[in-house]
């Protein structure tokens, strides 16, 4: 039973990835003239047995006078604590250390599924500048470490899992460059 479960609930995110690859997830903007730009959670997995496929999302606030990013990541089971690092190796060997900031990120979402019982999404998320961003969309992800309450989770992907991701992120990627750069009142 646990298996089929993992099957639907795999097969779901990658419904979802796919579906979402051309949608921003949030377009919000706000009175004082910030906005907030959102993507999409696009998971990376080690195949289609993998537990716990890990999701990234790129998220933009726009001020009056600056722009902020962030990578959100998103994987079930687990939450992420304040403090906690994000380590991300590219294809180029590059090792990319980001921390983990807003207390609010601390739990996840909880959801109850009929005959399973009850799954939490973690979320956390990781303030970047557009220079790590760059790097990550040229060089791709080969590997990754997060930091949970549960513990460590180590993930490395094989050669043909980062071109295929790398193509997603770069979806992602022009989809905020291209959507921060259009204005958009309330």
């Amino acid at each position: 039973m646990k298996a089929k479960l993992y099957i639907i609930l795999a097969a779901l995110c990658f419904s979802i990835s796919s579906f979402a690859q051309e949608k921003l997830f949030m377009d919000k903007p706000a009175k004082n003239g910030n906005r907030t730009i959102g993507t999409y959670y696009h998971y990376m997995s080690k195949g289609f047995t993998d537990a716990t496929p890990i999701g990234l999302s790129i998220i933009a606030e726009s001020f009056t006078d600056s722009i902020a990013y962030y990578l959100s990541a998103r994987t079930s089971n687990v939450r992420f604590p304040k403090g906690g690092v994000f380590l991300i190796k590219t294809m180029e060997g590059e090792v990319i250390e980001l921390t983990q900031i807003s207390e609010k990120y601390d739990t996840g979402s909880i959801h109850y599924v009929p005959n399973y019982g009850v799954i939490e999404h973690g979320i956390g998320l990781y303030p970047v500048t557009l220079d790590i961003l760059n790097i990550l969309n040229q060089d791709g992800i080969a590997k990754v470490r997060l930091e949970t309450t549960s513990g460590i989770i180590d993930k490395e992907y094989k050669p043909k899992q980062v071109e295929k991701y790398k193509k997603e992120f770069t979806s992602m990627y022009n989809l905020i460059l291209e959507s921060i750069s259009k204005k958009k009142d309330i």
